[in-house]
């Protein structure tokens, strides 16, 4: 593997949706052995913090869980790219040299950079919000049950599914399992996030979502074999 692809998977595993995103979006001519859709499903995840923290610690009580979960969705999301490599591989474009005459600046100019900052908090406070307020609304049917209230507004927006399940009256394993697949697909909220970050580019969002469904029900699967395996 190439040092260009090292990097963008350590730095794009630790950023966090959608960060992840906009790492590979800004990189997708990057020369490697794996496409740049590869990529993007194997780098758009949620960030280890918030997996150990808040989903691990706060929603479930132990920040072991958090950890075991985020190794599934590496999981799930290696399997998928790998196998699909074949099929996806694209042939990667080499970044021109700028023309002798040019002289390009070490670091962006500081206004285009505060742009491009706020471009990504306003899409991220956006998207988060409006789901947010559709997956409250599905919380406060009267006649939706808790654990089905989750899964819905978890489609929607991830953050507040997994609060739903996490206080739902099911068994432990089934709000693991449930919960990993939900923060592997992500939700609605974050595909929209997603979208914005790579337009304009040669990266396929459809693609991007049919690769995380598959992704998700392998996650789903490895968590089921630790429980399994009494791994817990």
């Amino acid at each position: 593997m190439s040092h260009s692809n090292f990097f963008l998977l350590f730095l794009g595993c630790l950023s966090g949706y959608p960060l992840g995103a906009k790492v590979i979006a800004d990189h997708h001519d990057a020369v490697g052995p794996l496409s740049p859709q590869s990529l993007l499903l194997i780098c758009n995840n949620p960030s280890p913090a918030y997996m150990i923290s808040f989903v691990g610690l706060h929603c479930l009580g132990d920040p072991s869980l958090g950890l075991k979960m985020y190794l599934s969705l590496l999981f799930g999301n290696g399997v998928i790219a790998f196998l699909l490599l074949p099929i996806l591989k694209e042939p990667f474009a080499v970044k021109k040299s700028p023309p002798l005459h040019t002289c390009s600046l070490p670091f962006p100019p500081f206004e285009k950079l505060m742009a491009e900052v706020f471009s990504v908090l306003l899409n991220l406070s956006g998207y988060t919000l409006l789901f947010s307020v559709l997956s409250a609304f599905i919380k406060a049917l009267p006649f939706l049950p808790t654990f089905f209230a989750g899964i819905l507004s978890g489609f929607l927006e991830m953050t507040t599914g997994v609060e739903n399940i996490a206080a739902s009256p099911v068994s432990l394993q089934t709000k693991v399992i449930l919960i990993t697949g939900i923060i592997s697909f992500g939700g609605l909220s974050v595909i929209g996030q997603t979208q914005n970050m790579i337009q304009n580019t040669p990266l396929s969002i459809k693609k991007y979502m049919a690769d995380k469904i598959a992704a998700s029900a392998v996650s789903m699967t490895a968590m089921y074999c630790l429980f399994l395996f009494n791994l817990h």
